[in-house]
């Protein structure tokens, strides 16, 4: 019998391709997150290849956000439209800021150093003040009436109307 002497066929190892296979999709994953990532740190989009545009259009307002729209001029620093036609104004008086952030009854409006509220009154409104060091400031005021609020004026932890 010479088909006694030959040895069984050996079953298919599917180690070595499991392996092959298993290191090539971890280099395509760890590439596709190394170019996502590093296209997001420079400010590129890999994911769209046409132009952006010069200017969007703006985003649509909630009726909530309508009425408490931001006023926000560089050169005044409380906008007196908001405070005098029944609105609520905060202005940081903090020396070197950057940006303030109010947020009332869950509506938020920022700007450089104040920002204007249609609004003429709210239960509660948090004003956060980011100095140009990156120092961060916060206060809360309750209840909230219609007027000019100053914040953080010769170091102060407050806002006072």
């Amino acid at each position: 019998d010479a088909d006694a002497d030959e040895e069984p066929p050996k079953p298919r190892s599917w180690l070595i391709p499991g392996v092959v296979i298993f290191l090539f999709a971890g280099a395509l994953i760890l590439g596709g997150t190394l170019m996502l990532g590093g296209a997001l740190l420079s400010g590129t989009s890999p994911v769209t290849s046409a132009p952006t545009p010069a200017a969007a259009p703006p985003p649509a307002q909630s009726p909530a956000a309508a009425t408490m729209a931001a006023s926000t001029p560089e050169a005044t620093p409380a906008p007196p439209a908001a405070a005098a036609g029944g609105g609520m104004t905060f202005v940081s008086a903090a020396p070197d800021t950057a940006k303030i952030t109010v947020s009332c009854d869950g509506v938020e409006v920022s700007g450089p150093t104040s920002v204007g509220l249609g609004a003429a009154s709210a239960q509660k409104c948090s004003v956060k003040v980011m100095l140009e060091d990156r120092t961060r400031l916060f206060s809360e005021v309750t209840p909230v009436e219609a007027g000019t609020y100053r914040c953080f004026e010769g170091g102060s932890k407050d806002c006072v109307r």
